[in-house]
């Protein structure tokens, strides 16, 4: 432990970086990389079962932050339980 951390300052860092390995290692779909055939499973999936996602994904500023970083548009796997098979 660091010296100049409390245990509870060093306790909640720990925390903090844990949860973010844990997030990192959730499996996750590139949506920007599937062929049209898979987007189009993938959004009439998103918009009966995940609606707030689908909202998320029409915003215009999520569209303009992914045209200005050149981004790609991920996410994760297990909003898509119960779709028709994407593909990889």
């Amino acid at each position: 432990m660091n010296e100049s951390y409390t245990k509870e300052q060093h306790d909640r860092i720990m925390a903090a970086h844990m949860a973010r390995r844990a997030d990192a290692a959730r499996p996750r779909v590139n949506l920007s990389a599937l062929e049209l055939a898979q987007k189009q499973r993938v959004w009439a999936h998103l918009q009966q079962h995940r609606p707030e996602v689908a909202a998320l994904l029409r915003d215009p500023h999520l569209g303009e932050l992914r045209r200005r970083f050149d981004a790609l548009i991920m996410i994760e796997a297990d909003l898509l339980l119960g779709a028709d098979h994407v593909g990889h």
